[in-house]
């Protein structure tokens, strides 16, 4: 209480006694003995009932019994989609039967209701599932600040064991991540942090001689980017000692590099620690890092700079992250940037915009930052405002470094669920993963780090070009990450998209539509690719409409029956590219 309000930090001593204090509570509530049940309370004068406390705001889950919620919501959505290709089987007989006598006519205008009907409520059904999935899947998700607690304490006992004074902090707590890979990771950081402030930390005097403040600092960062989540733990200690990890290794004297030293510590059983002891000396801190992550798929890096300190980096491939976003509209569409990375918004004229020979920029209290509009970094066609005109700006941080971004407007905040981008996908460095919005839609998430290369590498604005209006895309298939990455990648080029999950539905909207272009997949449940160009081909007023097969599949004989059933183009999955993917497009939709 003494140092609540008061303007220095507490000292560490005051920490170190409260946590005696806290081990000596948990010991003697260890003790007790189990609590009897209360006595049922009196009721109240009058027969009123008692007062009640008001009631939890949270309540614990299992994450086992979210994850059965949300396998049951997926398995629905299977059995629409099933009754949705079942509809467009009746659709088909109904059309065959098209004819006879007035009763036929009459029959078939009824059944013609119905399924309208029908198709309704499965589109309304559909989203609500979508939606109820999307909400449903962070609560099985867990944050990552549950790591924090434990490794600040790390870093304090294993600085008091050796001597030394360390500050702990941590940032990106907020991102929110699949539970089974916290356990592992939590093993490998605290590893990590022990290393760090045993080997890397110097001891205050040291530091002092150093020019250093006599506190050493480890930080622990968490990031989403596109490969999937880092685990960055960072000090500011006198880095790895190359020539003593050479002369422990045993190698013979000559030049030894970073990377090498890194690979002999990462294999164990190496140690630079004079001594053995609770924190270090025995050389297999970094081996169990490197194997709790492996378990992971993931991978370790290793980042040293001698003086200036070391930075450890863990990267865990995950199948779903969410974190808090700022939603913006930007070009016609709307794009998420995780809010970690976000100072500010401001609205500011058009005119407070400088350009020069080194882009443009904006003064934001005081400080010039270098400016350049969202929807050019994504590639999207947006004319130059006026000068009377008033802009929005996100101001965004990368360390010291900052970036007004310009965007049309701000949409708010929310919690999205980040899914990773294959690497296949070829998309812009910017991007860092996609959400789904509540129809289904995807929505890319930016990549901070990426948003601030693009920004340097971004030259003055181009002459402001007409827009073209964007020719329909009916882009099918049954993977709905697919299904995100080909219309995200679409509507950046200036396409408009629909989609389809199966090859039944894709031939309902076609007839109530003219589309463009078709982007098929070929390997479907159901009718498959190959099937649906065929239906396309019969058909008098979609024949002549072009089709692009991608499919995983590359055999010769595959492609021939590609060729055969009519598509104009073949993309194999393993080999795409998200230039020439757009080039065909581009040469296809403009031969019409």
């Amino acid at each position: 209480a003494p140092w609540r309000d008061a303007a220095a930090a507490a000292p560490a001593s005051a920490g170190e006694a409260v946590r005696r204090l806290a081990d000596s509570a948990a010991e003697r509530l260890q003790a007790l003995d189990p609590p009897r049940e209360a006595a049922a309370a009196p009721a109240a004068p009058g027969g009123a009932a008692p007062h009640e406390p008001p009631a939890a705001e949270s309540v614990r889950v299992e994450v086992g019994d979210v994850h059965a919620v949300l396998e049951s919501l997926a398995n629905a959505g299977r059995e629409l989609r099933a009754l949705r290709a079942l509809t467009g089987e009746m659709r088909a007989v109904g059309r065959g039967a098209r004819g006879g006598d007035a009763a036929a006519r009459d029959q078939e205008r009824r059944l013609g209701q119905w399924e309208r009907r029908l198709e309704a409520q499965l589109d309304r059904v559909e989203r609500e599932l979508a939606q109820a999935r999307e909400r449903g899947e962070p609560l099985r998700l867990q944050p990552a600040s549950a790591l924090f607690p434990a490794l600040a304490r790390s870093a304090e006992e294993s600085a008091a064991i050796l001597g030394k004074t360390v500050s702990f902090a941590a940032a990106g707590g907020g991102l929110r991540l699949d539970a089974h890979v916290l356990p592992p990771l939590r093993d490998a950081l605290l590893h990590i942090v022990n290393n760090a402030v045993a080997h890397g930390i110097e001891a205050p005097e040291t530091r002092r001689a150093r020019g250093k403040p006599p506190a050493g600092r480890v930080e622990v960062r968490v990031e989403a980017r596109r490969e999937g989540v880092w685990f960055v733990c960072r000090d500011d200690g006198a880095g790895v000692d190359v020539e003593a990890v050479r002369q422990r290794a045993g190698a013979p004297a000559g030049a030894w590099s970073l990377a090498d030293a890194v690979q002999a510590l990462l294999r164990g059983g190496l140690s630079t620690s004079r001594q053995v002891n609770a924190v270090a000396g025995r050389g297999v801190g970094l081996e169990i890092a490197r194997a709790a992550v492996a378990r992971l798929g993931g991978r370790i890096a290793i980042d040293s700079e001698p003086g200036r300190g070391t930075a450890v980096r863990l990267l865990a491939p995950v199948a779903h992250a969410a974190a808090s976003a700022l939603l913006v509209e930007a070009g016609g569409g709307v794009v998420a940037i995780p809010l970690a990375a976000v100072r500010a918004c401001v609205r500011v004229p058009a005119a407070a915009v400088v350009h020069g020979g080194g882009g443009a920029s904006l003064a934001v209290a005081g400080e010039a930052l270098a400016f350049v509009p969202l929807a050019r970094l994504l590639r999207r066609r947006q004319p130059p405002a006026p000068a009377s005109a008033q802009l929005t700006a996100v101001i965004l941080r990368r360390g010291p470094a900052g970036l007004a971004l310009g965007v049309d407007q701000t949409r708010g905040i929310e919690t999205v669920l980040i899914r990773p981008v294959p690497a296949e996908a070829g998309v812009e460095g910017l991007i860092g993963g996609v959400s789904l919005d509540a129809e289904g839609g995807a929505r890319p998430v930016l990549d901070v780090d990426g948003v601030f290369d693009a920004a340097e590498r971004a030259a003055e604005p181009p002459a402001a070009e007409p827009a073209a209006p964007a020719p329909p895309v009916l882009v099918i298939d049954d993977s709905l990450t697919t299904r995100m990455l080909e219309q995200s990648i679409l509507e950046a080029a200036g396409y408009r998209v629909d989609v389809a999950s199966s090859a039944e539905e894709a031939l309902g909207k076609a007839s109530a539509r003219d589309y463009s272009l078709f982007l098929v997949d070929v390997e479907m449940p159901g009718m498959d690719g190959f099937a649906f160009l065929a239906r396309v081909r019969g058909d008098a007023r979609l024949k002549d409409t072009p089709a692009i097969l991608v499919t995983s599949r590359d055999s010769r004989e595959d492609r021939r029956r590609g060729e055969a059933a009519g598509a104009a183009a073949y993309v194999v999955k393993s080999e795409f590219s998200q230039e020439g993917l757009l080039a065909t497009i581009g040469r296809l939709v403009g031969r019409r």
